[in-house]
């Protein structure tokens, strides 16, 4: 029997979490988590019943979306602060944080349009993004789960060290 959809989890559920635990005095992805488990508490669902990596692995995506549309900046690898244009689409939430309302925003527009090729996405851009994750989890350019002579190992590195760059 298929788990119920949980209403909290759906991406701008994401999206208002990351934006309401930004804090250059906390680890970003775990707050979020606490506060994604506390709405689940408070809606009375169960949130033990939660795929913990499904959850951990789309706010992570939902991350690097919050990055490419600079509602968020990076701190220090696992910290971030949420910028003027976090706090007004937080004003916004009524409309779903969302990538419609991220496309709003012309760095947002080209960071997705980037990840195309001729109109499909790019079959590396998991790797990338697998490799941007990497940095904010604390990991390492020798941590790089790939095969050296590979396109996703290029990827994952290319990722990483973007993520890296954005610190600068």
């Amino acid at each position: 029997m298929a788990e119920p959809d949980h209403v909290l989890l759906h991406e701008a559920d994401l999206m208002t979490a990351l934006l309401e635990a930004a804090s250059p005095d906390v680890e970003l992805l775990p707050a979020a988590e606490a506060r994604l488990r506390h709405w689940l508490e408070e809606a009375g669902e169960d949130p033990a019943r939660v795929d913990r990596e499904d959850v951990r692995g789309r706010l992570r995506a939902a991350l690097v979306e919050l990055l490419a549309a600079r509602a968020l900046e990076p701190v220090t690898a696992s910290r971030y602060r949420i910028t003027a244009r976090g706090r007004e689409l937080l004003r916004r939430r009524g409309e779903g944080i969302d990538e419609s309302l991220l496309a709003r925003f012309p760095e947002y527009r080209r960071w997705a349009e980037s990840r195309r090729v001729d109109g499909e996405s790019d079959p590396r851009h998991d790797a990338f993004l697998a490799g941007m994750q990497a940095f904010a989890e604390g990991l390492g350019p020798e941590d790089n789960p790939y095969p050296p002579d590979t396109a996703d190992f290029l990827a994952w590195e290319a990722g990483w060290s973007v993520a890296r760059d954005s610190l600068r």
